[in-house]
């Protein structure tokens, strides 16, 4: 993991320097929590079968709130323009 970690700053560093964080944050959140959140039962964990759609939802919205998309940017941008 701290391989790939690196090969992924080095590759985001030489065409995005500000958003070194931001890939390593993404990919270690879409690849191993969210699966995890999704699936609990990948981790062993047992969860009530009709919980299934409280966790695709709780994925959905830390899935916006911790990685930034284009849009968010802008909008930020935006928002601090007119202040």
């Amino acid at each position: 993991m701290q391989d790939l970690s690196h090969h992924i700053q080095t590759a985001v560093r030489e065409r995005f320097p500000d958003s070194v964080y931001t890939a390593i944050g993404g990919w270690v959140f879409l690849r191993h929590i969210n699966p995890a959140i999704i699936s609990p039962e990948l981790v062993d964990l047992e969860m009530p079968e009709d919980s299934r759609k409280a966790l695709v939802m709780i994925s959905k919205v830390s899935q916006v709130i911790f990685i930034p998309t284009r849009a968010d940017c802008c909008l930020s941008a935006t928002s601090s323009l007119e202040q």
